[in-house]
């Protein structure tokens, strides 16, 4: 069974973090992607993990909450390439920090653990 601590110590997390970001920062300037692809690109390999990050550090989100804001946040990435043919983060990050704050509040309302 998956436990608290088994998360990966919260340097390695941010250091996991920057060489993603680092990676695609490299792979943009070597490949000259266009900036309607690099900065979607960037955004969500920083918003993605530091979300992950707040609910599991700042407010122990359980499991099965992290889960539905997972599957949220790629239903409504799917649904946004699948409608429009482009990827609209202006529409799905309002609506999963939403959701964020949802799940955080009925955190904050739960007993606490004996």
């Amino acid at each position: 069974m998956f436990t608290f601590r088994d998360r990966p110590a919260n340097g390695l997390f941010v250091g996991t973090i920057a060489l993603v970001v680092l990676g695609e920062v490299y792979l943009v300037v070597r490949f000259e992607f266009y900036r309607a692809v690099t900065l979607p690109l960037l955004i969500l390999s920083l918003y993605v993990p530091l979300t992950f990050f707040f609910f599991c550090n700042v407010f122990h989100v359980r499991r099965e909450r992290e889960l539905i804001w997972a599957g949220v946040f790629c239903a409504l990435c799917g649904l946004s390439v699948l409608l429009t043919g482009t990827l609209h983060l202006t529409a799905v990050i309002p609506l999963c920090l939403a959701l964020s704050a949802w799940f955080c509040y009925l955190e904050t309302r739960r007993p606490p653990a004996p």
